[in-house]
């Protein structure tokens, strides 16, 4: 489950977690991690609260852990887990203490038979570039490792309850700056959203929360080769935990917007959303699909897109110690596997019902 154990000093901690970590400022699409795959084991070493480096306020966490492969992935017993080391770190600066800027590096590979080598465990503050590590041996600056990073940030304005954020993110590195400035775009993956609160009278307010993100391949892969974000050739599992993505629920390839509105009263919260996404265009633009219907007419590829219509609701009612949750959601699945007209209905529903211990104290 969700448990940890760690010491705590000055403001410091250390210590051995199986939980989720969600980095970054998206509230539905984070690219690096978030909490759409099982918690996986990791020790970290970071700051509890932040600490004032003059400039501003600085929080950091360093994580090293270990990712399983699912259970119907494959029979290969080498390649079960992977070792996964990353580092996020985030700034408020002095001159604007609301805004907020951050930095995340991931390297995952299969893990050794003999183990991680110490050289490893610094991983995430290896250089940028791959010219910078190429030898007479390794000309490519290549290995095992599949590297992820992000940059990201966050601006809020209190007087006007409004809050604008983003993050962008590369599958690969530049092979030098020249390359990194000549094509950002190069397997880049973006995230942007906005949050506006209103406050009611007794006290109620309402919250409305549009986001967007783009996972999919750009321009650049007509003149050189690119692969999807979450995929590589020398780690098949991909960025996944037991076969359920790291990052950005809607995979690889992918696009999505929602747009959700909380109205939250003094004893809970009433949400709607609607969202639309489409799903794995990579996958799409690499095929030769086409469809002769009975008439012999060619459909074009553009008619195959994986895409998803719908919305939902929710109820969340808190009494004394108790917290109720009630959840609805339609899904109009359009064109499903990429099968034109295979069209889908998926209905959802779930409760949740807790009780918060702490009230026993």
């Amino acid at each position: 489950g969700q448990s940890f154990i760690k010491a705590d000093y000055m403001g410091f901690e250390a210590g051995w977690s199986n939980q989720n970590r969600w980095w970054g400022p998206a509230m539905h699409y984070p690219i690096i991690l978030s909490n759409n795959a099982p918690g996986f084991h990791h020790y970290f070493l970071g700051t509890s609260q932040p600490q004032n480096i003059y400039i501003g306020d600085l929080e950091t966490t360093l994580l090293w852990g270990r990712l399983q492969e699912s259970d119907y992935f494959d029979e290969l017993a080498y390649n079960d887990e992977r070792y996964i080391t990353g580092l996020n770190i985030s700034i408020n600066p002095a001159p604007v203490p609301n805004l907020t800027l951050g930095f995340n590096r991931v390297y995952y590979r299969v893990l050794p038979p003999e183990g991680v080598p110490v050289s490893d465990l610094f991983k995430v503050f290896e250089v940028l570039t791959k010219s910078s590590r190429a030898t007479e041996d390794n000309p490519s600056g290549g290995d095992n490792f599949t590297q992820k990073l992000s940059l990201y940030g966050r601006w809020v304005f209190p007087d006007s309850g409004f809050e604008v954020y983003g993050e962008w993110a590369r599958n690969d590195h530049a092979w030098n700056m020249r390359d990194a400035l000549g094509e950002p775009e190069h397997a880049r993956s973006y995230m942007a959203g906005f949050q506006k609160t209103f406050r009611l009278p007794d006290e109620n307010m309402l919250a409305i929360n549009a986001e967007i993100v783009n996972l999919e391949n750009t321009n650049p892969r007509q003149l050189r080769s690119q692969g999807s974000i979450y995929q590589h050739s020398r780690n098949r599992q991909g960025y996944t935990h037991q076969g359920q993505l790291m990052g950005a629920a809607t995979g690889p390839g992918s696009n999505s917007q929602i747009l959700n509105g909380s109205y939250y009263f003094e004893n809970g919260k009433v949400s709607g959303w609607v969202r639309r996404t489409v799903y794995d265009n990579d996958v799409l633009f690499r095929s030769d699909v086409m469809m002769e219907e009975p008439e012999n007419e060619n459909i074009a590829k553009y008619w195959f897109h994986n895409f998803e219509l719908g919305g939902g609701s929710s109820l969340t009612w808190f009494h004394s110690a108790w917290e109720a949750e009630l959840n609805l959601e339609y899904m109009r699945e359009f064109n499903q596997d990429f099968l034109y007209k295979n069209d889908r209905n998926h209905i959802a529903m779930h409760f949740r019902l807790r009780y918060r211990l702490s009230s026993l104290r």
